[in-house]
């Protein structure tokens, strides 16, 4: 499964976003396999099977994920026609270094479950968004198919950072509401002094059960997570800016540049002054 991390470097290219209305019971198999492949089931009923015999009912607010290699066969209800959503899409990892940009096909599974049923509000509110994927993408124009790669792009994220929350008819509760909204709120204030425990009452959360959850969630402690965000900050202000280290460490949220020092080296392995010469000199002037 391609990890979570990889997901910043993500790259798609969209080869076909298709509505497609399928009489009572017909019958039909994956054709693309060699491609990423989402279907949204709008309405109908019917029973999708992947090759390994394994059955799922396909029915109204079903969202089915295949990765490259997947078998499937489908088939609509006998009495009930199908209305899908199809997307087909290559997915790349992209890399940037000395060399310039790099573009890495990814055939492994993105962290996104085989299938998520979508109930309530819910299912309004992704079949708004599918409809919107539909009709915004105009192959051909380059401003739309960005507009759509973008919005595409958004959705995978938000699928893989549910962890599967969602899954057979059962919406993400209020705790796990809660939890992602904590999440959110360290993403947007990670270099602003925090109290976790008045953060933590104001969600409704106790922050022993949040800082647990968390781990579990996304593989590392709330503390963990906010010093990795301002590590990832403080390397692109050492790299492109040139702050000194009392300035960046104030606009990450240490409270002096020692602190940000110690920080720093313990999670890179060398003080900051040192990476941002030894990144920012010519290439051929490193130390190999």
């Amino acid at each position: 499964m391609v990890d979570k991390n990889a997901l910043s470097l993500m790259a798609i290219h969209i080869h076909l976003l298709h509505d497609e209305h399928r009489e009572a019971g017909w019958q039909g198999i994956r054709r693309s396999t060699n491609l990423h492949t989402l279907y949204w089931v709008h309405e109908g009923r019917g029973i999708f099977t992947q090759g390994n015999g394994m059955a799922v009912e396909a029915e109204q607010g079903s969202l089915f994920y295949l990765h490259p290699g997947v078998q499937l066969s489908m088939e609509a209800d006998e009495h009930e026609p199908l209305h899908i959503i199809m997307i087909l899409m290559d997915i790349g990892e992209a890399g940037y270094g000395e060399g310039g940009w790099t573009i890495t096909s990814l055939t492994e599974p993105l962290p996104i479950p085989f299938h998520l049923k979508c109930t309530g509000q819910l299912f309004q509110l992704m079949n708004a968004r599918f409809d919107l994927l539909l009709k915004g993408w105009s192959p051909g124009n380059p401003p739309s198919e960005l507009r759509t790669k973008v919005k595409l792009l958004e959705f995978l994220a938000e699928g893989a950072d549910s962890g599967g929350a969602i899954r057979e008819g059962r919406a993400q509760n209020t705790s796990t509401e809660a939890l992602e909204q904590y999440k959110r709120v360290l993403d947007e204030q990670y270099a602003v002094p925090l109290n976790q425990q008045e953060l933590c009452e104001s969600l409704g959360l106790s922050a022993s059960y949040a800082r647990r959850r968390f781990q579990e969630r996304w593989g590392c402690s709330p503390k963990a997570y906010i010093n990795y965000l301002r590590n990832e900050r403080a390397k692109r202000l050492l790299l492109y800016t040139d702050m000194p280290l009392r300035s960046i460490a104030q606009a990450i949220g240490y409270s002096d540049e020692y602190q940000f020092s110690a920080a720093f080296k313990r999670m890179n392995g060398e003080a900051p002054s040192k990476y941002r010469s030894r990144h920012t000199a010519p290439a051929d002037e490193r130390v190999q």
